[in-house]
């Protein structure tokens, strides 16, 4: 195994695990081409008002990673890398797998997105039919409309509803099958970039080193959907991501991680393997940094890239609209009955279309990221590394 000359070790692991190069190494931070990290904790005397903040920090971090594990059934001393993993695979299968009935089922959801569409439905259609019975038709009385007349304008509500319905639910499946292949793709990259990184060295303080990119990595990540998106109005903490042998990292400091980007990271990885030598002459590795990179651009872009809002807002106006004057100009009592059931069914298949369409937040329908980058930010770490 070819690797890197003593200097470059020291400095690339004194940069992103501070304490592991040796001491007297007498070797500094580089400067330019990126931003000045803070000073590392080691070597320096801490006030006790110092001692106390970091304590605090680092059992807030430990929290914030046992609440996610406790909701899933595992605790930091039982969880492992495989286990994650099945638990990732099940939540990406939940969707496929969906029952319909029950609290957890597809009806009781249904009911739950369109229970006041169907609340308001059954008052009005009931207040028509009651008047119906009591002598009172709207259609004769009040609008001086013969009897059997209906309008031609209820025809072509009928039909852009049926066809803005249909447009938009298969626009929304179509960008929620981008949106869980591009989550999908950019798991099994980072574990492929994750597996060459490691298996190309035998040194465990450069396999460390790499699992803290890694983590670091999807920190950045998860930075950039707060930023960017205005579903993430809520945020998950990032505590969840950072392994427990991670909260004394420089790289995790708050500061740091608001000063640097997901373009930090590249150029950063890209001079640690060059540093490491780790770069193979089969060009295998850079294969798959290049694939993660491009992994993540994919995921971006689905993320980004929205259709505008006014469509399902027309779409709604139109369906509205068309349902509430349906029972004015139709005589018959069954389809009236039936509006508030149509009602129900037009808005759950337009919210099911509208979580598709965005399918980040914590909703019934939505692409279980958040799971992913947790999974790929715990480490997978070998008996001599631990």
């Amino acid at each position: 195994m070819v690797v890197a000359g003593a200097t470059q070790q020291d400095e690339v692991l004194d940069f992103v695990l501070p304490g592991v190069a040796d001491d007297d190494s007498g070797l500094r931070k580089r400067e330019g081409g990126i931003p000045k990290l803070p000073a590392p904790h080691h070597g320096t005397v801490l006030s006790k008002a110092a001692r106390k903040l970091k304590r605090q920090e680092t059992r807030k971090l430990h929290q914030d990673r046992e609440i996610w594990l406790r909701s899933r059934g595992l605790t930091s001393e039982t969880v492992t890398k495989e286990r994650l993993e099945r638990v990732t695979n099940r939540e990406v299968r939940r969707v496929a797998t969906l029952q319909v009935w029950g609290r957890t089922g597809v009806m009781w959801w249904a009911v739950g997105v369109s229970r006041w569409v169907l609340l308001f439905y059954l008052l009005y259609c009931g207040c028509v039919l009651i008047c119906k019975y009591q002598g009172v038709n709207i259609k004769q009385d009040y609008l001086n409309l013969g009897d059997g007349y209906r309008p031609y304008l209820l025809g072509i509500l009928q039909f852009l509803a049926a066809f803005l319905t249909g447009f938009t639910m298969n626009e929304a499946m179509g960008r929620y099958k981008a949106a869980m292949s591009a989550a999908l793709s950019l798991q099994i990259d980072v574990e492929k970039l994750r597996a060459h990184l490691t298996l190309s060295t035998e040194d465990p303080k450069f396999r460390i080193a790499v699992q803290v990119f890694i983590t670091w990595q999807i920190i950045l990540w998860r930075k950039s959907l707060v930023h960017f998106t205005e579903s993430y109005t809520n945020p998950p903490p990032m505590g969840e991501l950072i392994h427990e042998g991670m909260y004394d990292c420089v790289i995790f400091d708050p500061r740091v991680l608001w000063r640097f980007n997901s373009a930090h990271w590249e150029f950063i990885l890209q001079r640690f393997i060059s540093c490491a030598h780790l770069w193979d002459s089969a060009a295998m590795l850079s294969g798959a940094f290049n694939s993660t990179v491009a992994s993540w651009k994919a995921l971006d872009d689905v993320l980004r890239v929205r259709s505008p809002r006014t469509r399902i807002i027309l779409t709604k106006v139109v369906v509205l609209m068309f349902l509430t004057l349906m029972p004015v100009f139709n005589d018959d009592d069954v389809t009236i009955v039936l509006i508030p059931v149509l009602a129900a069914v037009f808005i759950s298949v337009l919210e099911l279309s509208n979580e598709l369409a965005d399918p980040w937040d914590c909703d019934y329908h939505d692409v279980p990221l958040r799971t992913v980058m947790i999974y790929l930010a715990t480490p997978q770490l070998l008996e001599e590394d631990e």
